[in-house]
């Protein structure tokens, strides 16, 4: 079965806008504005595990070709129809922050992909580290976030 592909942002982009300016923007849109490329070395995201997954406290759990979709270039496996209908009306809550780099490298500059089995959910969001040493970091140092926020904005900007 081909990953299915959501709606293309520009055909949703008026329908979505409107509908958030009558509901006073309460209501999350499905990706319409987020379009960073993924972190992957085979064009599969977190090497075929469900991202939505990582959010039930069944950490990374392999996905399936029969539930599949491409976003942000990369192709996303789910282990549910449930879970990747879940993934398409809110991909950037449950998609790896810093389009799955490390936190550690994004501040360092160099950025590294994260490893799907060395994960960490901080704050409702899920963080991939490279090593146990950048896992130990995001775990124990409360400002690492905030840090690798202001560095992700300033490397976007470049």
């Amino acid at each position: 079965m081909l990953p299915r592909h959501p709606t293309p942002a520009h055909s949703l982009r008026l329908p979505a806008l409107l509908i958030a300016a009558l509901l006073g923007g309460a209501v999350p849109l499905p990706a319409l504005a987020d379009r960073r490329p993924v972190a992957t070395a085979s064009g599969v995201a977190l090497g075929g595990r469900d991202a939505v997954a990582y959010f039930s406290g069944d950490g990374p759990v392999a996905g399936s070709a029969d539930h599949a979709l491409k976003w942000h270039g990369a192709v996303w496996f789910f282990s549910s129809g449930t879970n990747l209908a879940a993934f398409e009306m809110n991909p950037s809550a449950y998609a790896p922050r810093y389009g799955g780099y490390c936190p550690v490298s994004v501040i360092e500059g160099d950025l590294r992909p994260g490893n799907p089995e060395m994960f960490v959910i901080r704050q409702g969001r899920l963080y991939l580290a490279a090593s146990e040493e950048a896992r130990a970091a995001i775990l124990n140092d409360p400002g690492l976030i905030e840090r690798a926020d202001a560095a992700w904005k300033a490397l976007r900007e470049r």
